[in-house]
């Protein structure tokens, strides 16, 4: 009787493909919005493009771990190693952002490209 999926692992496997067919229209947009952004050609539209990209696969492969949990312990167990790691992230990513953030602008400043007209 375990060889054979029963239906909610059934369900859990369609909603987890209907879930990356969704992601990966929403990257296809994505990728769209950030190379129309003027912020995309530089070091700072770089990382922002790539820690999103990273996010999202993050997120979906904790789905896909917790969907596979035995129990609510495990479950929990799931969810506060994820919730660690992703306000350590957080932390990282922002300090990494905010470095280039600062780093485009000037160098947008210098090149005449921040100016108005």
């Amino acid at each position: 009787m375990a060889d054979k999926p029963i239906p909610m692992e059934m369900a859990v496997e369609q909603s987890m493909s209907q879930a990356q067919k969704a992601m990966d229209s929403y990257f296809d947009m994505a990728q769209k919005a950030f190379s129309m952004n003027p912020w995309s050609s530089t070091e700072f539209g770089d990382k922002a493009q790539r820690f999103y990209e990273q996010n999202i696969q993050t997120t979906l492969e904790h789905v896909q771990k917790l969907s596979q949990a035995k129990d609510l312990q495990e479950a929990i167990k799931v969810q506060t190693e994820y919730l660690q790691k992703q306000m350590q992230s957080f932390v990282e990513q922002s300090k990494t952002l905010s470095e280039a953030f600062i780093k485009s602008a000037e160098t947008m400043l210098k090149s005449g490209n921040g100016r108005s007209s």
